[in-house]
């Protein structure tokens, strides 16, 4: 039989697709219960999966420093044999389970030290540079006595390899490939519009450059999509008043199985994110979901996509509107030209990129941590 799992996030939402979508269903799924702690409203069992709900807490400074204690006494009751966390302020509560003698993992899901910069709430560089230095404290002590490290990109090797020399062994990659059985059963959303439909799905933000999108579909004869969160109320409102906004069509935060559905009712899709570090060093999952639902991809002229991805997809300069627009009527007006690149680039991500064949390797990970 096997032993009791348990998943923490404070930040990511219930239905966060790495950890519940992907991980924690995995698990599920190869016979392990699995405790998932997180922003959920009630308690609730599904499928093996055991859902213990967080109190919601909208002040981040509490969020960091408070929430994550709440979450371990709610983690120690479910005597699990491996904790798997989720956020990097979850870290000290991890080093608390490793003196306990509990199995820990910690799954970087971004560049912490690089995405502490992109915080729009950590206002001024000395708070950011103190977070810096706090969370690197803590990184070292992770690294040093966790039993696993995984990364969801390639891309995050050479920052750890180059700080951690001594711990690559404790390094895994786990990608955040799309699951592929979900896109196929996926059908296109009917939408009662006649124009050509552009599609943005995931964090809706500055850094991912959502206001340039707005000021470039202004300018052509298109609708847009916009599927997920927004993360700052301010610049929100900011892009509620951009003329831009008026070509959104659909505004909304959804299900995976509706975004492939959505994304397979348009005719581009967009990753016109931001140069930061955090960025360049990984690749987006819309990507590859993109590719998988048969449309062209428009994105960031970053050198590891265009090395990854060469002559598949179409990139620009992410603050270059003209060049945007330009791309996008290139596209628009030779969409008969483009069917046999939307094929292949679905047979490459079915072939080399599925949540299917990573998660064998969660698997392996669970199974070799245990034994």
């Amino acid at each position: 039989m096997k032993k009791n799992v348990c998943h923490i996030s404070t930040v990511h939402p219930a239905n966060d697709i790495r950890i519940y979508h992907k991980e924690v269903k995995s698990l599920a799924e190869n016979g392990y219960k699995v405790y998932l702690i997180g922003n959920y409203n009630n308690k609730d069992i599904k499928n093996n999966i055991y859902f213990i709900p967080l109190p919601q807490i909208k002040n981040k400074f509490i969020r960091v420093f408070f929430k994550p204690f709440i979450a371990l006494i709610k983690a120690i009751k479910t005597k699990s044999y491996i904790y798997h966390l989720h956020d990097p302020e979850l870290l000290p509560i991890g080093i608390i389970l490793k003196l306990m003698g509990k199995k820990v993992i910690f799954d970087s899901h971004e560049l912490v030290y690089y995405q502490i910069y992109d915080k729009k709430w950590l206002k001024h560089h000395y708070i950011q540079n103190f977070f810096n230095l706090f969370y690197k404290k803590f990184e070292k002590l992770t690294v040093k006595f966790f039993d696993a490290i995984i990364l969801a990109e390639t891309g995050y090797t050479n920052y750890f390899y180059k700080n951690y020399p001594k711990y690559k062994n404790k390094f895994y990659i786990l990608q955040n490939f799309p699951i592929i059985k979900k896109i196929e059963k996926s059908k296109p959303m009917k939408i009662n519009f006649n124009k050509p439909i552009l599609i943005y799905a995931g964090s809706l933000s500055h850094q991912r450059r959502i206001d340039i999108i707005l000021k470039t579909v202004e300018k052509l004869d298109v609708g847009l999509i916009l599927l997920g969160k927004w993360n700052d109320y301010n610049f929100q409102q900011y892009c509620y008043n951009l003329p831009g906004y008026k070509k959104v069509i659909i505004d909304k935060f959804t299900t995976p199985d509706e975004v492939y559905s959505y994304m397979k009712a348009s005719d581009i899709g967009l990753v016109i994110l931001s140069k930061s570090k955090n960025y360049t060093t990984s690749i987006s999952t819309k990507i590859f979901e993109y590719m998988a639902c048969e449309i062209p991809v428009v994105a960031s002229n970053f050198e590891l996509w265009k090395k990854t991805f060469q002559d598949r997809m179409f990139y620009v300069e992410p603050d270059n509107i003209n060049e945007l627009i330009n791309i996008i009527q290139k596209i628009l007006n030779n969409t008969k030209n483009f069917q046999n690149l939307l094929k292949n680039n679905k047979e490459y991500v079915i072939k080399n990129f599925s949540w299917e064949t990573e998660s064998k390797k969660l698997i392996q990970l669970y199974k070799k941590i245990l034994n």
